[in-house]
């Protein structure tokens, strides 16, 4: 019933890395740039993190009945 704490957390830490990436490669002086590209992957760790929920809650239903 918990499979889904491994890839949820896995999410989370590759999105924190992300992060931390991406403000230490972008221009300080750009700071939409900036803004612009964390609300990017905070977007997409999101609809990553929505798709993985949704697929483990598909498969618990299907093994119940």
């Amino acid at each position: 019933r918990f499979q889904v704490v491994f890839w949820a957390v896995l999410t989370a830490i590759c999105y924190g890395i992300s992060i931390d990436y991406y403000l230490t490669t972008v221009p300080k002086a750009d700071h939409f740039a900036a803004f612009k590209g964390v609300i990017l992957r905070l977007g997409i760790s999101s609809s990553l993190l929505l798709a993985i929920s949704a697929a483990h809650s598909y498969r618990a239903r299907k093994q119940v009945g």
